[in-house]
């Protein structure tokens, strides 16, 4: 009955919590999640999920699974233009940005197709200084600018794109030692907090503006 009211697939809601439950097991297998927590039912209230009501945490998982596909929004009279790179993109009709007013000039999305066009599906809009903790950049301190992977730029106080490039070496570093060791590290969860905290409070800084 929910499923029909929704316009929901069943099949796809059974095959969303099996994925669920084998993100689970993956990533209590690497240690990712404590012993003391034995299954999804008792996730929701462990330290595990203490950013699940930040959006701009979320936001930043999304990224980390579908980048490097992104594209840029360029703002048209009556439209946007995606490009990817030099491609022209567009968005699938079906996709939850088609038509809608965007707060960002970047999208992620998990697929492109070509009939007609080129089109984009799975999409989701990504903030600008997410992608620092994705690409290799390049710092512009003069133009308060920075260049990710040669081609995605935007404006940014010099001394933020620093800090996140300092905050990804330190993180990459700390995972390494992690994933060898397969212990709880303090420093690990020191460096992601950090990040989660400097993503909030930008994001509110941007709302504020």
């Amino acid at each position: 009955r929910f499923c029909s009211k929704h316009f929901v697939s069943h099949s796809v809601l059974i095959e969303i919590g099996e994925t669920r439950k084998h993100f689970f097991q993956l990533l209590s297998s690497v240690g990712f999640i404590s012993r003391s927590v034995q299954s999804l039912a008792n996730i929701e209230s462990s330290r595990h999920n203490k950013y699940v009501s930040r959006e701009e945490i979320i936001n930043a998982a999304i990224c980390a699974g579908l980048y490097p596909t992104v594209a840029h929004v360029v703002k048209e009279r009556d439209s946007v233009a995606l490009f990817c790179q030099s491609e022209r993109l567009w968005f699938n009709k079906y996709s939850t940005n088609y038509g809608k007013p965007l707060d960002s000039e970047w999208v992620v999305f998990q697929e492109k197709f070509a009939t007609s066009k080129t089109f984009i599906s799975f999409t989701s809009v990504v903030d600008p200084f997410i992608l620092l903790l994705f690409g290799s950049s390049t710092v512009k301190h003069v133009e308060k600018k920075v260049v990710i992977d040669d081609w995605i730029e935007f404006d940014i106080a010099a001394q933020i794109a620093v800090m996140f490039r300092e905050l990804k070496a330190a993180l990459v570093k700390v995972f390494e030692l992690y994933m060898e060791s397969n212990a709880d590290d303090p420093k690990f969860v020191t460096i992601v907090d950090d990040i989660c905290n400097l993503l909030t409070v930008l994001r509110k800084s941007k709302s504020s503006v």
